[in-house]
């Protein structure tokens, strides 16, 4: 009878669940479809299930297969698909009510579950020795925060590809759920050196116009030039780590953002600061009201407590940064 099916159907549940469990690589492959949108006019994420969500068998098989890749659109490795197909299974199979519902869904579940072990076989991954599935904070070894506030850092999660911020590493410089949140990409050098900006004055817009913002700028001419992101390309911020300079604001624990430009250049001139602890970014990454908070809940970044060091910013080879 029906407890006959319904075990059948657990049992392949299960069994899927235990292999993607057994190959963290099989469920990277798992899309999940987005819930919602960022109406940037409207400042607001928007959901894109019109159609009501309780008797939706793909809405609710959509929210199942989330839940097994952790949560958000992009997978992370901290969770047990046979325990969330487990409890999901158990919970359904006491709704008498809705039966016909849950067995739809368990039965498209089933249909993405296995298509997905499809894919994973024609890639050969089911043939690796699988690695021992890890948390983010092992592999980066780094702490992960509930964050995110100003300070923190934003890693790109790596299966973040079709994006101008893919493998991107972003230091939050302003935090604000109200008002918006502005950041700066720190592993994006671009062919300039400040010398170039000597000669754009457009672009010092971020410290000011002034004489004696060129006279310092001069200091700096051989240091690199950094893309921070796609708002305000005119727009010149400063990291560094010194704290002792008119205008320089704390962000995290030894790391400034902006400062007197005139003042760092004297401190170089005296031997007692370098120029390359100066980091010159152009533009930032900006996000409007709870815009960063729902694509942190999708799992496009990881969130990591600022370094209690000041760091030496994220640069090539540490976190392999975009081919340009």
């Amino acid at each position: 009878g029906m407890g006959r099916v319904t075990r059948s159907f657990y049992r392949i549940v299960m069994r899927a669940a235990r292999q993607h469990d057994a190959h963290p690589a099989i469920k990277g492959l798992i899309v999940t479809q987005r819930l919602q949108f960022y109406d940037r006019q409207g400042k607001a994420w928007v959901s894109m299930d019109k159609a009501g969500t309780a008797a939706n068998v793909a809405h609710a098989t959509s929210a199942l297969v989330r839940e097994l890749t952790g949560g958000g659109i992009y997978y992370l490795p901290a969770r047990s698909a046979a325990d969330i197909a487990r409890t999901a299974f158990r919970q359904n199979m006491l709704d008498n009510d809705n039966h016909d519902f849950h067995l739809d869904v368990t039965m498209a579940c089933i249909r993405v579950l296995e298509q997905n072990l499809a894919r994973g076989r024609k890639l050969g991954i089911l043939d690796w020795l699988p690695p021992r599935s890890r948390a983010p904070e092992e592999l980066f070894e780094l702490k992960l925060a509930d964050g995110p506030s100003a300070g923190h850092v934003l890693l790109a999660h790596p299966l973040l590809v079709q994006s101008a911020l893919t493998r991107a590493v972003i230091v939050l410089v302003q935090y604000d759920k109200e008002k918006g949140t502005f950041g700066l990409v720190v592993n994006r050098r671009v062919p300039l050196k400040v010398t170039d900006l000597l000669d754009t004055a457009s672009a010092l817009h971020g410290v000011g116009m002034s004489n004696s913002v060129r006279e310092g700028l001069k200091a700096f001419e051989d240091n690199g030039v950094y893309r921070g992101g796609d708002v305000a390309m005119h727009f010149l911020s400063i990291l560094h780590p010194h704290g002792d300079l008119p205008h320089a604001q704390r962000i995290a624990p030894g790391v400034y953002w902006q400062c007197d430009l005139q003042a760092a250049a004297d401190k170089v001139q005296r031997g007692e600061a370098k120029a390359s602890d100066f980091k010159f970014v152009l533009g930032h990454a900006g996000w409007g009201p709870g815009q960063l908070e729902g694509e942190i809940n999708n799992q496009t970044w990881l969130v990591a407590a600022p370094p209690t060091v000041a760091p030496e910013f994220v640069e090539e080879g540490a976190i392999r940064p975009a081919e340009e």
